[in-house]
């Protein structure tokens, strides 16, 4: 074999060399890799709690206790579970004077999968069965949907027309 032969297996030997203690160092960093939840910001570290939770079965709502948190001012009572939080305004103003008005939020921050069900499912836990509720869709100039959030509306019996 001559000189020329040698040295280019040489380089090709080094180059190999390099190649796999890079591929090495790489794949000591991957089955190592722990996320940083320094750097990770607070609504993606949310999620990675709210996933968690929904591995388990659904525990029942739990109502919080205002006086120990901070709330929106309108926020009279609040039910919490491993799925969602319900916040309630008992007196919440309408046309026809008031009404209870309910924020359902998944701690995942995503659509509510089974919408209708799992409202339904809500409303007879936390107001019970024999209630009758409703949501509501506004016209477009008073849409506000931010978040996926869903409002239920409980008003006095009487003042909704039910049909029959």
């Amino acid at each position: 074999m001559d000189y020329e032969c040698q040295v280019c297996i040489g380089y090709m030997a080094n180059a190999s060399f390099i190649l796999l203690r890079g591929l090495l160092w790489l794949v000591d960093r991957v089955v190592s890799f722990k996320p940083n939840c320094k750097r990770m910001n607070k609504d993606k570290q949310r999620r990675i709690e709210a996933r968690k939770l929904l591995l388990r079965k659904e525990d029942p709502f739990v109502e919080i206790d205002l006086s120990k948190i901070d709330h929106p001012a309108w926020m009279t009572r609040c039910f919490r579970n491993n799925r969602y939080t319900v916040m309630i305004d008992d007196q919440c103003k309408v046309s026809t004077g008031t009404a209870i008005r309910a924020m359902v939020q998944s701690h995942l921050n995503l659509p509510i999968q089974n919408h209708w069900s799992e409202m339904q499912r809500i409303k007879n836990v936390i107001f019970g069965p024999e209630t009758t509720a409703i949501e509501y869709y506004p016209a477009e100039s008073r849409l506000e949907n931010r978040e996926n959030i869903y409002w239920m509306w409980v008003f006095n019996d009487g003042l909704l027309p039910i049909p029959v």
